[in-house]
């Protein structure tokens, strides 16, 4: 069930606004690359920093906080799931 669900959602057509989003995303990208020159590091990560080196777990938690608090949000504690704890269709099992 949940793949259909998944399949579905790839299906749908996007919103104009998350398009936009995403091609300025991937502008901004390729600012941060050209202005890096040879310093940028294409690690292949998804989040990583202006140079391209990819954010370390503790980088994320403080990141995540500060933009909490300037959105005016509450503070949570923000979960991490145990390495040896995998997650298979989206429920944690014991190996």
């Amino acid at each position: 069930m949940r793949k259909a669900a998944q399949a579905d959602a790839e299906r749908r057509p996007r919103d104009g606004a998350e398009v936009k989003a995403f091609i300025e995303a991937i502008k901004d990208d390729r600012g941060e690359k050209l202005a890096a020159g040879a310093a940028y590091e294409g690690s292949g990560y998804v989040v990583v920093d202006e140079l391209g080196r990819p954010f370390t777990t503790d980088e994320l938690r403080r990141e995540a906080r500060w933009l909490m608090a300037e959105a005016g949000l509450r503070k949570v504690r923000l979960l991490r799931r145990p390495p040896r704890v995998p997650l298979v269709d989206g429920q944690q099992r014991r190996t």
